[in-house]
C-alpha cells in the first residue's frame, strides 16, 4: 500500500511540476507596439470605411 501511495503521488507530482508553462511576461515596450499596432489597423478599416472585404466576382446564381 505504501509503495501504491507513494507511486501515485510521484505521478502527480511529476505531470504537474512538468506540464506547468510558464506564464508570459510583456514588457512595457511590448504593450505599447501592440497598441501601435492595434491603432494603425483601426485607421486603415476607418480609411477603407467598410468592415468586409469582397474580392473577385460574384458568383453567378445557377441556371434553371
Amino acid at each position: 500500500m505504501k509503495k501504491i501511495v507513494l507511486f501515485l503521488s510521484a505521478v502527480l507530482l511529476t505531470t504537474v511540476i512538468s506540464c506547468r508553462q510558464d506564464d508570459d511576461n510583456f514588457s512595457t515596450e511590448d504593450y505599447q507596439n501592440l497598441e501601435l499596432i492595434n491603432k494603425a489597423s483601426q485607421k486603415i478599416s476607418d480609411s477603407t470605411g467598410s468592415t468586409t472585404v469582397f474580392e473577385g466576382d460574384p458568383i453567378a446564381p445557377p441556371k434553371k
